[in-house]
């Protein structure tokens, strides 16, 4: 990602992303973007970015930004609001988990 800084005020260290297994789509990690997108949307999950913004935050093609953002909300990872001028792309809450949330189980 490059140097610009995009954070909320709530520190998300320890969060996670919860994935279905199997993903649906063996090739969801193929696009650069991906992980920079999730990354960012985790750290900020109050806030709704435009492709536009994620392309230009992460430093990643528009291209791989569109087909990332297609896949991850395929699999229901984040969510796209089309109802404005342009997509509000956002970390599905129901998919995001906090450390402290997880339990071990034996």
């Amino acid at each position: 990602m490059n140097g610009e800084t995009v954070r909320c005020e709530e520190p998300t260290e320890g969060s996670y992303i919860r994935l279905p297994v199997p993903l649906g789509d063996t090739d969801a990690f193929r696009y650069g973007a991906t992980a920079d997108i999730l990354h960012l949307l985790v750290d900020n999950p109050e806030r709704g970015f435009t492709n536009r913004e994620l392309h230009r935050v992460t430093g990643k093609g528009l291209s791989s930004v569109n087909a990332a953002v297609d896949t991850l909300e395929t699999l229901g990872v984040i969510t796209v609001d089309r109802s404005g001028r342009a997509n509000a792309v956002r970390v599905t809450y129901a998919r995001r988990e906090r450390r402290d949330s997880l339990a071990v189980r034996s």
